[in-house]
């Protein structure tokens, strides 16, 4: 059985000799664990609204955490996967208990479990080895129990357990559907644990974090309140306007009052050969002219435009990924500058407000980010920790709004200056993919490829499309991306930043770049 093992966690041999504290922290956690699961049913019943999580929570809670939790747990699974296969099995209509004349065999389950909305690597790494079922092996009308349930959607069962179990699966109906119900249920909460934001937040900004996570952003949109322009509810609005207009192939459009906003380059001058396809051949120079100018002119209200980039491949501190370092703010305006004990304060406080780092939730253990996705906390706004020192959730979301826009003008092929990276502090990681992307955009690729060159392997999707083109045209001179194609990509680096909010706002940022969650 995994344990928690981080600050604050339960403590297994503590709640076995049933000390008060552990009970407590285990209801804690049980009602975190709750808070996801009503967070989940909100985004998935399009007839929720977002305020319903609170009365769902409750509702859950209940279910999982009643008088005596423990019952009927066999210790096959973590007693956070017990607790939501609970509520999985819970959600099944009844089904018939009779079992199958021929079982199904191993192929057939995993069709089966894709069907009933199981992502196909989940039930492969459920199935493992299983070579079918036994001849000897006779099924029994009364299934499989929630412990053993909880364990195959876990993947925690023995190998002898795991078989026993899918051999029940194969015959009976109810099993296979009960088992699927819990797998998905469990693939989402884990997914949706590690960007789950304090209950402080409140209910609306939970219930939309939550459909960005599950890839919904225009879920998230219906379940705000355009009216409420509360600067965490701003944020996650303005996460998922611009995630799902990128998406589209569309061009997001922002206010930027009241920001300090980073510096991005000029558009482009296109070349001669570029001009001659856009209009047609013959004299272009004005009609090119014009074009340049017009899109300058637009994007004059964006951000600061500077005349000049510096080399790109001039030298940049490495990022700081080595546990327990001081948070490096944004500084894109000429506010104030927080001194080392002052930020110092701000993480302890943070720590205090979010509960601590977390790796799991009543031992259910939190999934690995992708590497897309920077072990490195969002860093906060010095302008509002100066203004209000215990505003320490508030202060993570300028930063992110700021850093969105120049995602946004980087789709356009208008890459940040080096003064702006050299200011993004933690955040410098989503500027220099966005420096990459905005010069795939404009065709200079292995100037996309040395723009991330500081960042882990596998960090930057837009070094790989860099490094695809250089490869398609060879020799030739690369032709630059439209805006259309590029703003998908932008997209997904826009997804990688509400990620990293999520996982600051929920203490899960792994301790170091070697952190296994």
């Amino acid at each position: 059985m995994a344990q928690a093992g981080t600050e604050g966690a339960f403590s297994w041999a503590a709640l076995s000799a049933g000390n008060d504290s552990a009970k407590g922290q285990a209801s804690d956690e049980a009602r975190t664990l709750a808070r996801a699961l009503a967070a989940q049913s909100v985004v998935f019943d399009k007839e929720a609204e977002a305020l319903d999580l609170e009365d769902r929570l409750e509702a859950i809670y209940g279910t999982i955490w009643p008088a005596q939790p423990l019952e009927g747990y066999g210790l096959h699974s973590s007693l956070g996967a017990f607790l939501v296969t609970k509520v999985a099995v819970g959600l099944v209509p009844a089904v018939r208990k009779g079992l199958r004349k021929e079982a199904l065999k191993a192929k057939g389950i995993l069709h089966a479990l894709e069907e009933h909305g199981v992502a196909e690597p989940t039930g492969i790494s459920m199935l493992g080895a299983f070579a079918g079922v036994p001849p000897d092996f006779k099924g029994s009308d009364q299934g499989l129990t929630t412990s053993l349930l909880a364990g195959l959607a876990e993947r925690t069962l023995t190998r002898a357990e795991r078989d026993r179990a899918l051999a029940q699966v194969a015959y009976s109906p109810r099993c296979l559907t009960r088992l699927s119900s819990a797998a998905a249920l469990l693939a989402q909460i884990r997914d949706l644990l590690p960007v789950l934001p304090p209950a402080a937040l409140g209910a609306r900004f939970t219930a939309m974090m939550a459909a960005l996570s599950f890839g919904l952003p225009e879920r998230a949109l219906e379940l705000d309140d355009p009216s409420d322009d509360d600067l965490p509810l701003l944020t996650v609005r303005e996460l998922a306007q611009v995630v799902l207009a990128l998406s589209r192939a569309e061009r997001p459009q922002l206010s930027n009052e009241g920001l300090a906003l980073p510096q991005i380059a000029p558009p482009r001058a296109p070349k001669p050969h570029e001009a001659d396809a856009l209009f047609g051949g013959g004299n272009t120079d004005a009609a090119f002219r014009d074009a340049f100018f017009q899109e300058k002119d637009r994007s004059e209200d964006v951000l600061e435009i500077v005349e000049e980039r510096a080399d790109p491949t001039s030298g940049r501190p490495t990022l700081p990924l080595e546990a327990g370092s001081l948070p490096r703010p944004t500084r894109f305006g000429d506010g104030p500058r927080l001194r080392d004990d002052e930020l110092a304060a701000f993480v302890e406080r943070l720590e205090g407000a979010r509960g601590g780092r977390r790796t799991s939730w009543l031992g259910l253990k939190l999934l690995k980010p992708a590497p897309t996705v920077m072990p490195i906390p969002t860093p906060p706004d010095e302008q509002t920790l100066s203004d209000q020192p215990d505003a320490v959730l508030r202060a993570l979301f300028p930063p992110i709004r700021a850093v969105l826009r120049a995602i946004v003008q980087a789709a356009e092929g208008r890459p940040p200056t080096e003064v702006s990276l050299s200011s993004a502090g933690d955040l410098e990681w989503a500027m220099r993919r966005a420096e990459a992307l905005a010069l795939v955009v404009r065709g200079e690729l292995e100037a996309a490829e040395r723009a991330v060159e500081g960042l882990p392997a596998g960090a930057s999707p837009e070094a790989r499309w860099a490094a695809d083109r250089l490869l398609r045209f060879g020799q030739r001179e690369p032709e630059p991306v439209s805006a259309e194609e590029a703003r998908p990509m932008a997209a997904a680096l826009v997804a990688d930043l509400a990620h990293q909010l999520g996982r600051t706002l929920a203490g899960t940022v792994p301790a170091s770049a070697e952190a296994e969650l």
